[in-house]
């Protein structure tokens, strides 16, 4: 990567943040294989600090001291027709690029860890066995993601080593039974609110995942580009690619009416800003921070779980935020069609879930919800 003062940095990633608001990065060249040294880990200090910049040099001496000697600590050679060989290939294939990148990015740590301990094994010799021993390590909905990288890794395998499909045969881990995260109530959002004020960061970014119903992996990026000359807040979603049109600067629809006074709450925040830059939740503010650069999706999760508990809120999250908003929908009588067409829900099962479950105190008042003062 290219530090933007024209310094280039060799093999640097950067994957979120430390606690004190400098960048993490860490060193690892693409066609390394095995666990990261403990060298590769960079500090917590700025990119362009001494302390980095030798700690730089120190990892990149480390990896020419690897490619000279296949012995040294921490490099495993590649060897043909290996599964380490086959996941290179596979991370770099065109059926792997269409994942949504979060997607990629679980896969990939996923797909690493196996091959951090199986990478030797040839792909000629893979049955269901070795995939079940694989899973083993995991339980729940943990078993069931890693089964989910097989599934499709296995689909890699079949088609360039023409081997047979070594997951066809798996079952998905049972788990139990769970609504999940957490949805707010009206009362938790108006503690939350009384807590924080309007020209606070945790406030705005409560207010603006509320109004949306957005994921955090798109809540992170939004800005006024994404409003359109007609009020829409327009956008597509990073997990599916479905678009999103949600009022925003325009009369609301008739569901829509009983919230009014939560995008009037988000218009606020969003006005009693000092600090605007291209998009709404902006960490110039923070210490530490590339001024104007946007949170990423875990910064934004843990903002807002962090500042729910400090106000008293225990085990409110992010997504229980868009969960909510497709509550208040669905307690307003909008059709499963309309509450999609807001969340960007691809699944009208999931969305029909929470009108049987959350609609019938709508249905026994007549359809009447509190209103948003």
């Amino acid at each position: 990567m290219r530090h933007k003062q024209g310094v280039w940095y060799k093999h640097l990633n950067r994957v979120g943040q430390h606690k004190n608001g400098h960048d993490r990065y860490y060193f690892r060249p693409k066609q390394f294989r095995g666990p990261l040294p403990a060298a590769w880990k960079m500090p917590a200090v700025p990119l362009r600090s001494s302390t980095f910049l030798q700690s730089y040099a120190e990892a990149l001496t480390l990896w020419n001291t690897m490619q000279q000697d296949p012995t040294c600590t921490g490099h495993t050679q590649v060897a043909p027709g290996s599964l380490a060989e086959a996941a290179a290939m596979y991370k770099a294939s065109h059926g792997f690029s269409l994942l949504a990148p979060a997607t990629r990015s679980v896969r990939r740590k996923r797909l690493e860890g196996m091959i951090d301990l199986y990478g030797a094994a040839q792909v000629s010799g893979l049955q269901q066995q070795h995939v079940n021993k694989d899973l083993s390590r995991f339980d729940g909905h943990a078993a069931r993601n890693h089964l989910k990288m097989w599934r499709h890794f296995a689909k890699f395998l079949m088609t360039e080593y023409g081997i047979a499909d070594p997951t066809a045969d798996i079952a998905r881990p049972k788990v139990a039974q769970s609504d999940g995260h957490e949805p707010w109530s009206m009362d938790d959002i108006a503690v939350y609110r009384d807590a924080y004020a309007i020209d606070q960061s945790a406030r705005l970014a409560m207010e603006l995942l509320y109004w949306t119903g957005a994921r955090c992996s798109d809540a992170c990026r939004l800005g006024p580009g994404h409003v359109t000359k007609d009020g829409w807040l327009s956008f597509k979603q990073s997990k599916t690619g479905g678009q999103v049109d949600i009022p925003f600067d325009r009369p609301l629809p008739a569901f829509a009416q009983v919230d009014a006074g939560d995008l009037r709450m988000l218009h606020a925040c969003l006005d009693a800003q000092t600090d605007k830059h291209m998009i709404f939740l902006s960490e110039g503010q923070q210490r530490g921070a590339n001024r104007g650069s946007h949170r990423d999706e875990k910064n934004l999760s843990n903002l807002i779980s962090m500042r729910a508990k400090g106000c008293g809120l225990q085990n409110r999250t992010a997504h229980g935020l868009r969960k909510s908003r497709a509550i208040r929908w669905a307690q307003a009588g909008s059709s499963s069609l309309q509450i999609g067409a807001w969340t960007g829900h691809t699944s009208l099962g999931e969305i029909e879930r929470y009108c049987r479950k959350y609609s019938r105190r709508a249905a026994l008042t007549g359809g009447a919800v509190t209103q948003t003062k």
